[in-house]
Formats: structure tokens, C-alpha cells, sequence
């Protein structure tokens, strides 16, 4: 499973959970850093014959300094009894400084793999080296629209099944082509239908959005296993 969040289209809190929880591979210019939360990727294809390729991706002791600096900066004295942070164990991180410290942390920390294989899909690239070739069977989660589809039609064009996600662009939920559907949903860390986003330059007006967790998200499209 691919997913990709292009924008805020949830609370930043929920992304930074997701991406720690589920390790977040980000394709970048340079590289693969392991995660940077604005524009996340997560796939998946069955290629149990592909060799594996080991990444340093579980210590983040770096982030320890980071999260100091922050405690430092934004700790309340209402927060003084709570656990500390342990930057390897993501339930640990609990308040918003704490995951404002791991995203500072996330866009600093050195490539830890450099893809060899960066192709241009849509207005994004993804990574082809083995064993991250996207290819059939896989599925995509885009989250955050804005009108912008030509990352989600180029990865429907390689043949994986696309499900998109933007509730603040006013669209009832539709099939886009044979391999694609529109949700007018948002990513949040609860289910509601009645969630009031912020203003900003996509919410001009009063709205009320429909939001899942991706737990909830997977269930409703049967794509738990």
C-alpha cells in the first residue's frame, strides 16, 4: 500500500503518529529519508522473491537532543508529571512539542538510503529500487488533493488501485476510471462527520468535514489484510 499525504488534510499531531508508527519511507530529490511528514509515502507489493535491503530506521537516539530543545522551549508545568520521551517507542510521544521535536528531527537526520531509481509520477516521485518497486498488485492512499489528481492518475496508470481523499474540495464521492475513487473524507485521529477545520488558504468558509482514522479507512475498503 502506497500512502501519500500531500497536504495537511488532518491534524499534524495524526500524521507524525502515523509516520513513527508505521516508518514512513519518503522519496526526496536527493534520497530516502526516513520520513518527512508533509508529504509522506507508504507502499506495499508482494515481491517475495526480491532481495532485502536493510535501512537504519529504528534508532533514533538522535532525537533526543531534539527533544530537550523543545522541552526546554514549550514545556508547561502542567505536563511535569508525564512520561518522558523515548524517541524509539512512538507512544511515548504524547504532547505537540514532543512531535514538533521528532518532525525537526525527521527533516534533519542524514539520508539514511539513496535511491538509485527516482521516477517522475505525476507531481511526485517514488523510488524503484528493489524492494520498493511499486508495481501490480498495489494500492495507493492520497490525502489532500486540491484539484491536483496527476499523482494519483499516473500511479492508476501503472496499474495500482488509487483511492483519493479531500473533503475540503466540495466533491461527493465518485469513480474517477476503472482503478480510481474520490472520497470527500479527511485523515484525522478520530472518526466524526461533523469536523470543523481551520481557515487557511484551502477553508475560506465555515465547513464541516467528514474524517477516519486509516484503521477506520482500511475497514470500510476492505483492505485489512
Amino acid at each position: 500500500m502506497m500512502l501519500q499525504l500531500q497536504r495537511w488534510m488532518c491534524s499534524w499531531k495524526t500524521v507524525v503518529y502515523l509516520c513513527l508508527l508505521f516508518g514512513v519511507v519518503l522519496v526526496t530529490m536527493s534520497g530516502v529519508r526516513y520520513m518527512n511528514c508533509n508529504d509522506c509515502y507508504l507502499w506495499w507489493s508482494p515481491q517475495p522473491s526480491s532481495p532485502r535491503v536493510t535501512l537504519n530506521i529504528t534508532n533514533n537516539e538522535g532525537a533526543v537532543a531534539y527533544l530537550e530543545k523543545y522541552k526546554s522551549l514549550f514545556k508547561s508545568p502542567a505536563e511535569q508529571l508525564a512520561l518522558e520521551p523515548d524517541p524509539n517507542k512512538p507512544k511515548t510521544i504524547t504532547t505537540w512539542w514532543q512531535a514538533a521535536a521528532m518532525i525537526d528531527w525527521y527533516f534533519n537526520t542524514p539520508l539514511r538510503y539513496q535511491c538509485q531509481q527516482r521516477v517522475a509520477v505525476g507531481n511526485w516521485h517514488i523510488c524503484q529500487d528493489s524492494p520498493f518497486t511499486v508495481k501490480p498488485p498495489c494500492l495507493v492512499y492520497s490525502f489532500g488533493i486540491n484539484f491536483d489528481f496527476s499523482f494519483d492518475d499516473a500511479m492508476a496508470q501503472m496499474g495500482c488501485e488509487v483511492h483519493s481523499f479531500d473533503p475540503s474540495m466540495k466533491l461527493q464521492d465518485h469513480k474517477r476510471g476503472p482503478l480510481s475513487t474520490f472520497h470527500n473524507m479527511g485523515l484525522g485521529s478520530y472518526n466524526t462527520n461533523a469536523y470543523s477545520p481551520r481557515s487557511d488558504m484551502y477553508v475560506k468558509n465555515n465547513q464541516l468535514w467528514k474524517m477516519r482514522t486509516v484503521k477506520s479507512i482500511m475497514q470500510e475498503l476492505g483492505h485489512e489484510n
